[in-house]
């Protein structure tokens, strides 16, 4: 057990470990920040066609 707690305290180790921490903060934000875009995109979309369509109903 102290070999394999020294281990994780070399500071190679803790590099590695801080290291996949930020690479998973990184990516978790880039899915939610695509996932916001792709809805605010399909809403607008969505809307604008809505307003075309009652446009040329109303013509």
């Amino acid at each position: 057990m102290k070999k394999f707690l020294s281990r994780i305290k070399s500071t190679k180790g803790i590099n590695g470990v801080i290291v996949a921490l930020l690479l998973i903060l990184v990516g978790v934000g880039a899915v939610g920040g695509i996932k916001t875009f792709m809805d605010n995109s399909k809403d607008t979309i969505t809307t604008d066609v809505n307003t075309s369509l009652q446009s040329m109903k109303n013509n």
